[in-house]
Protein backbone atom coordinates (compact mmCIF):
# COMPACT_ATOMS: atom_id res chain seq x y z
CA UNK A 1 0.00 0.00 0.00
CA UNK A 2 2.56 2.43 1.05
CA UNK A 3 4.01 1.77 -3.11
CA UNK A 4 0.62 3.15 -4.52
CA UNK A 5 0.79 5.70 -1.40
CA UNK A 6 3.64 7.10 -2.98
CA UNK A 7 2.32 7.18 -6.81
CA UNK A 8 -0.84 8.60 -6.15
CA UNK A 9 0.56 11.46 -3.85
CA UNK A 10 2.26 14.27 -5.81
CA UNK A 11 4.20 16.94 -4.79
CA UNK A 12 2.78 20.49 -5.32
CA UNK A 13 5.51 21.25 -8.31
CA UNK A 14 4.66 18.02 -10.03
CA UNK A 15 1.11 19.05 -10.02
CA UNK A 16 1.99 22.89 -11.19
CA UNK A 17 4.14 21.81 -14.18
CA UNK A 18 1.69 18.87 -15.49
CA UNK A 19 -1.48 21.63 -15.15
CA UNK A 20 0.54 24.00 -17.32
CA UNK A 21 1.88 20.96 -20.03
CA UNK A 22 -2.41 20.04 -19.93
CA UNK A 23 -2.94 23.59 -20.53
CA UNK A 24 -0.41 24.63 -22.90
CA UNK A 25 0.15 21.53 -25.71
CA UNK A 26 -4.18 22.35 -26.49
CA UNK A 27 -3.43 26.20 -26.91
CA UNK A 28 -0.20 25.40 -29.57
CA UNK A 29 -2.06 22.32 -31.14
CA UNK A 30 -5.46 22.33 -31.24
CA UNK A 31 -7.22 18.74 -30.21
CA UNK A 32 -10.48 19.09 -31.59
CA UNK A 33 -11.96 17.70 -28.99
CA UNK A 34 -15.51 17.22 -30.29
CA UNK A 35 -18.03 20.40 -29.76
CA UNK A 36 -21.78 20.18 -29.90
CA UNK A 37 -22.90 23.00 -32.56
CA UNK A 38 -25.42 24.93 -30.99
CA UNK A 39 -28.39 26.33 -33.61
CA UNK A 40 -27.47 29.88 -33.44
CA UNK A 41 -23.60 29.46 -34.60
CA UNK A 42 -25.76 26.82 -37.30
CA UNK A 43 -27.56 29.98 -38.21
CA UNK A 44 -24.62 32.26 -38.59
CA UNK A 45 -22.53 29.68 -40.52
CA UNK A 46 -26.00 28.73 -42.73
CA UNK A 47 -26.27 32.68 -43.16
CA UNK A 48 -22.82 33.20 -44.17
CA UNK A 49 -22.81 30.32 -46.40
CA UNK A 50 -26.08 31.67 -48.43
CA UNK A 51 -24.43 34.62 -49.46
CA UNK A 52 -23.44 34.70 -53.36
CA UNK A 53 -20.23 35.49 -54.56
CA UNK A 54 -19.56 39.22 -55.00
CA UNK A 55 -22.17 40.52 -52.14
CA UNK A 56 -20.47 42.33 -49.74
CA UNK A 57 -20.08 41.91 -45.98
CA UNK A 58 -19.62 45.16 -43.40
CA UNK A 59 -17.32 43.49 -41.13
CA UNK A 60 -16.62 46.00 -38.01
CA UNK A 61 -13.25 45.58 -35.34
CA UNK A 62 -15.01 46.82 -32.11
CA UNK A 63 -13.12 45.59 -29.93
CA UNK A 64 -11.79 46.49 -26.47
CA UNK A 65 -8.24 44.55 -25.49
CA UNK A 66 -10.31 42.84 -22.59
CA UNK A 67 -12.45 41.07 -24.94
CA UNK A 68 -9.77 40.41 -28.01
CA UNK A 69 -8.96 36.67 -26.89
CA UNK A 70 -12.97 36.12 -27.04
CA UNK A 71 -14.03 38.91 -30.68
CA UNK A 72 -10.69 37.97 -32.95
CA UNK A 73 -11.21 34.46 -33.05
CA UNK A 74 -15.20 35.00 -34.14
CA UNK A 75 -13.74 38.15 -36.53
CA UNK A 76 -11.01 35.69 -38.25
CA UNK A 77 -13.32 32.83 -39.17
CA UNK A 78 -15.61 34.84 -40.17
CA UNK A 79 -13.57 36.29 -42.24
CA UNK A 80 -12.21 33.61 -43.96
CA UNK A 81 -15.49 31.70 -43.95
CA UNK A 82 -16.89 35.47 -46.67
CA UNK A 83 -13.34 35.15 -48.30
CA UNK A 84 -14.19 31.43 -49.15
CA UNK A 85 -17.62 32.30 -50.93
CA UNK A 86 -16.38 34.87 -52.48
CA UNK A 87 -17.94 37.42 -50.65
CA UNK A 88 -16.40 41.43 -50.53
CA UNK A 89 -15.60 42.93 -47.36
CA UNK A 90 -15.54 46.19 -46.62
CA UNK A 91 -13.79 46.43 -42.67
CA UNK A 92 -13.69 49.25 -40.04
CA UNK A 93 -12.27 49.89 -36.71
CA UNK A 94 -14.83 51.48 -34.61
CA UNK A 95 -12.96 51.65 -31.34
CA UNK A 96 -9.31 52.32 -30.98
CA UNK A 97 -8.14 48.93 -29.86
CA UNK A 98 -10.14 47.14 -32.76
CA UNK A 99 -7.98 48.80 -35.39
CA UNK A 100 -5.08 46.65 -35.01
CA UNK A 101 -6.61 43.45 -35.14
CA UNK A 102 -8.33 44.59 -38.34
CA UNK A 103 -5.02 45.46 -39.70
CA UNK A 104 -3.97 42.59 -38.71
CA UNK A 105 -6.78 40.34 -40.65
CA UNK A 106 -6.43 42.70 -43.78
CA UNK A 107 -3.17 41.57 -44.11
CA UNK A 108 -3.97 37.58 -43.30
CA UNK A 109 -7.00 38.41 -45.98
CA UNK A 110 -4.65 39.42 -48.19
CA UNK A 111 -2.29 36.91 -47.93
CA UNK A 112 -4.21 34.47 -49.10
CA UNK A 113 -4.73 35.66 -52.48
CA UNK A 114 -7.56 38.76 -52.29
CA UNK A 115 -6.96 41.52 -54.20
CA UNK A 116 -7.14 45.17 -51.97
CA UNK A 117 -9.91 47.49 -53.71
CA UNK A 118 -11.44 44.79 -55.50
CA UNK A 119 -12.03 42.15 -52.67
CA UNK A 120 -11.67 43.81 -49.50
CA UNK A 121 -11.27 47.84 -48.19
CA UNK A 122 -10.29 48.61 -44.91
CA UNK A 123 -11.45 52.08 -43.92
CA UNK A 124 -9.40 52.37 -41.16
CA UNK A 125 -10.55 53.38 -37.30
CA UNK A 126 -13.73 55.46 -37.68
CA UNK A 127 -15.22 56.75 -34.24
CA UNK A 128 -18.44 57.71 -33.49
CA UNK A 129 -20.83 55.34 -31.83
CA UNK A 130 -24.21 55.59 -32.75
CA UNK A 131 -24.13 58.59 -35.03
CA UNK A 132 -21.14 57.32 -36.69
CA UNK A 133 -22.98 54.17 -37.70
CA UNK A 134 -26.35 56.34 -38.85
CA UNK A 135 -24.35 58.15 -40.90
CA UNK A 136 -22.28 55.35 -42.33
CA UNK A 137 -25.43 53.47 -43.57
CA UNK A 138 -26.67 56.36 -45.02
CA UNK A 139 -23.94 58.04 -47.08
CA UNK A 140 -20.87 56.09 -46.93
CA UNK A 141 -18.69 57.95 -49.14
CA UNK A 142 -19.69 61.37 -47.20
CA UNK A 143 -18.66 60.26 -44.04
CA UNK A 144 -15.42 58.64 -45.13
CA UNK A 145 -14.58 60.06 -48.27
CA UNK A 146 -10.91 58.06 -47.89
CA UNK A 147 -9.68 54.49 -47.06
CA UNK A 148 -7.05 53.60 -44.36
CA UNK A 149 -4.60 55.13 -46.38
CA UNK A 150 -5.94 57.73 -47.78
CA UNK A 151 -7.53 56.78 -51.19
CA UNK A 152 -10.51 57.81 -52.57
CA UNK A 153 -13.64 55.15 -51.69
CA UNK A 154 -14.59 56.17 -55.26
CA UNK A 155 -11.84 55.10 -57.12
CA UNK A 156 -11.46 51.91 -55.66
CA UNK A 157 -13.54 49.25 -57.78
CA UNK A 158 -15.65 47.89 -54.33
CA UNK A 159 -16.39 50.82 -52.73
CA UNK A 160 -17.26 52.77 -55.75
CA UNK A 161 -19.95 50.39 -55.77
CA UNK A 162 -20.88 50.95 -52.07
CA UNK A 163 -22.47 54.16 -51.29
CA UNK A 164 -24.85 53.31 -48.41
CA UNK A 165 -26.47 50.35 -46.47
CA UNK A 166 -28.82 49.12 -48.85
CA UNK A 167 -25.29 48.06 -51.35
CA UNK A 168 -24.97 45.60 -48.27
CA UNK A 169 -25.87 41.65 -47.96
CA UNK A 170 -24.64 41.65 -44.30
CA UNK A 171 -23.41 43.76 -41.49
CA UNK A 172 -21.24 42.13 -38.56
CA UNK A 173 -20.00 43.90 -35.72
CA UNK A 174 -17.71 42.04 -33.91
CA UNK A 175 -18.14 43.61 -30.34
CA UNK A 176 -17.14 44.33 -27.05
CA UNK A 177 -19.83 47.12 -26.33
CA UNK A 178 -22.57 47.13 -24.24
CA UNK A 179 -24.60 49.30 -26.43
CA UNK A 180 -24.04 47.70 -29.56
CA UNK A 181 -26.74 45.41 -30.00
CA UNK A 182 -29.38 48.28 -29.14
CA UNK A 183 -27.97 51.00 -31.62
CA UNK A 184 -27.58 48.62 -33.98
CA UNK A 185 -30.83 47.35 -34.71
CA UNK A 186 -32.22 50.78 -34.34
CA UNK A 187 -29.43 52.23 -36.79
CA UNK A 188 -30.03 49.32 -39.34
CA UNK A 189 -34.25 48.82 -38.94
CA UNK A 190 -34.47 51.43 -42.42
CA UNK A 191 -32.63 49.12 -44.40
CA UNK A 192 -34.67 45.46 -44.39
CA UNK A 193 -32.85 43.78 -47.10
CA UNK A 194 -29.40 44.04 -45.03
CA UNK A 195 -28.83 40.94 -42.95
CA UNK A 196 -27.96 42.05 -39.43
CA UNK A 197 -25.96 39.70 -37.18
CA UNK A 198 -23.39 40.12 -34.41
CA UNK A 199 -20.54 38.74 -32.43
CA UNK A 200 -19.73 39.54 -29.13
CA UNK A 201 -17.96 38.42 -25.83
CA UNK A 202 -20.02 36.24 -23.70
CA UNK A 203 -21.00 38.93 -21.29
CA UNK A 204 -22.92 40.67 -24.17
CA UNK A 205 -25.23 37.99 -24.98
CA UNK A 206 -27.86 38.73 -22.44
CA UNK A 207 -28.65 41.93 -24.15
CA UNK A 208 -28.07 40.41 -28.12
CA UNK A 209 -30.43 37.52 -26.90
CA UNK A 210 -33.91 39.37 -27.12
CA UNK A 211 -33.34 40.33 -30.68
CA UNK A 212 -32.82 37.26 -31.97
CA UNK A 213 -36.43 35.63 -31.58
CA UNK A 214 -37.40 38.86 -33.20
CA UNK A 215 -35.27 38.36 -35.88
CA UNK A 216 -34.17 41.91 -35.86
CA UNK A 217 -30.55 40.62 -35.43
CA UNK A 218 -30.93 37.17 -37.82
CA UNK A 219 -27.44 35.28 -35.88
CA UNK A 220 -24.85 35.45 -33.55
CA UNK A 221 -21.84 34.32 -32.11
CA UNK A 222 -21.25 33.80 -28.48
CA UNK A 223 -17.50 34.14 -27.47
CA UNK A 224 -14.92 31.76 -27.48
CA UNK A 225 -17.64 28.69 -27.36
CA UNK A 226 -19.45 30.87 -30.80
CA UNK A 227 -15.75 31.35 -32.26
CA UNK A 228 -14.92 27.45 -31.45
CA UNK A 229 -17.95 26.19 -32.80
CA UNK A 230 -17.58 28.18 -36.32
CA UNK A 231 -13.82 27.37 -36.43
CA UNK A 232 -14.76 23.62 -36.72
CA UNK A 233 -18.28 24.45 -39.31
CA UNK A 234 -15.74 25.79 -41.28
CA UNK A 235 -13.38 22.85 -40.88
CA UNK A 236 -10.01 25.64 -39.66
CA UNK A 237 -9.82 25.23 -35.98
CA UNK A 238 -7.71 27.56 -34.89
CA UNK A 239 -7.49 29.86 -30.95
CA UNK A 240 -11.06 29.07 -30.26
CA UNK A 241 -11.02 25.79 -30.70
CA UNK A 242 -7.60 25.84 -28.64
CA UNK A 243 -8.96 27.63 -25.61
CA UNK A 244 -11.85 25.13 -25.73
CA UNK A 245 -9.60 22.52 -25.76
CA UNK A 246 -7.10 23.85 -23.10
CA UNK A 247 -10.14 24.19 -20.28
CA UNK A 248 -11.35 20.91 -21.33
CA UNK A 249 -8.32 19.09 -20.69
CA UNK A 250 -7.30 21.67 -17.41
CA UNK A 251 -11.01 20.24 -15.64
CA UNK A 252 -10.46 16.86 -17.09
CA UNK A 253 -6.67 17.10 -15.05
CA UNK A 254 -8.57 18.79 -12.25
CA UNK A 255 -10.75 15.86 -11.98
CA UNK A 256 -7.90 13.54 -11.88
CA UNK A 257 -6.13 15.48 -9.12
CA UNK A 258 -9.20 15.10 -6.77
CA UNK A 259 -9.24 11.41 -7.40
CA UNK A 260 -5.44 10.89 -6.70
CA UNK A 261 -5.74 13.27 -3.55
CA UNK A 262 -8.79 10.97 -2.29
CA UNK A 263 -6.42 7.94 -3.21
CA UNK A 264 -3.71 9.47 -1.46
CA UNK A 265 -5.42 10.67 1.94
CA UNK A 266 -6.97 6.94 2.24
CA UNK A 267 -4.03 4.90 1.67
CA UNK A 268 -1.37 7.35 3.85
CA UNK A 269 0.39 4.96 5.97
CA UNK A 270 0.23 5.84 9.70
CA UNK A 271 2.89 8.33 10.79
CA UNK A 272 2.59 10.48 7.88
CA UNK A 273 1.71 13.97 6.97
CA UNK A 274 -0.28 14.48 3.27
CA UNK A 275 3.06 15.52 1.91
CA UNK A 276 4.93 12.06 2.71
CA UNK A 277 6.73 13.51 5.82
CA UNK A 278 6.53 12.64 9.33
CA UNK A 279 3.74 14.16 11.73
CA UNK A 280 5.17 16.14 14.51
Amino acid sequence: MEGLYRIVNLSRPVIYIIITVAILVPLLRPLGIPIVVGKDVQNFYNLVNNLKSGDVMWLDSHISLSAAVECVPQMVAIAYHAQSRGVKIVMLAMSADGQPFAERLLQEILGRGAKYGEDIVYLGFVPGGEPGVASLMADLHKTVPNDYKGTPLASLPLTSKVKNAKDLAIVVPVTSDATAPDYWTRQIKPYPTVALTMASQASLWPKIQPYLPTGQIKAALNGSRGAAEYELLIKRPGQAVGSMDATSVAYLTFVVFIILGNLAYHLKPKGKTAEGGAKS
